[in-house]
């Protein structure tokens, strides 16, 4: 009878802590978050979709949307104050984004069939968005600054 209770709490306090949406069948969610303020909403609307997410530090913000089918997306983020998104509007695209270091944005967006888009920020104060429409294309960005920004303020 403890079991049950403790469950029902868990199963509480993970919806709280990340909204999820998922539409239809077949769609899988797996999300690590350690620190303290970090906030992840995901929503898949169609059915065979993946999210790999995992957030280290504090105040770091995620946002997945899948409107496609057969989708992946792995997003990776350690340090203080990161903003990624990824919107995949298609099919078969596959999405990586990895964030390192702190106070950097990225953004995926992928429309159409069979994109792949692969990304690393490195250091602190990155900014990138990137657009994939069509079908049967890859990118792969690796965006690196010093420890402190490439522009000193």
């Amino acid at each position: 009878m403890g079991t049950s209770s403790l469950r029902v709490i868990t199963l509480i306090s993970i919806l709280i802590s990340m909204p999820l949406t998922a539409a239809a069948d077949s769609n899988s969610i797996r999300r690590t978050q350690t620190g303290s303020l970090n906030i992840a909403v995901i929503d898949q609307h169609a059915q065979s979709n993946d999210v790999q997410l995992n957030q280290f530090g504090r105040r770091n913000i995620a946002t997945i949307t899948q409107n496609g089918q057969i989708n992946r997306a792995d997003l990776f983020q350690a340090g203080p104050t990161n903003d990624a998104s990824i919107l995949q509007d298609g099919e078969s695209n596959a999405a990586r984004l990895r964030q390192r270091g702190g106070d950097s944005f990225g953004e995926v967006l992928q429309t159409g069939r069979i994109n792949r888009s692969i990304i690393v920020q490195s250091g602190a104060e990155n900014y990138l968005t990137t657009y994939q429409n069509g079908g049967v294309s890859v990118l792969m960005i690796d965006q690196l600054s010093k420890p402190r920004g490439m522009f000193k303020r």
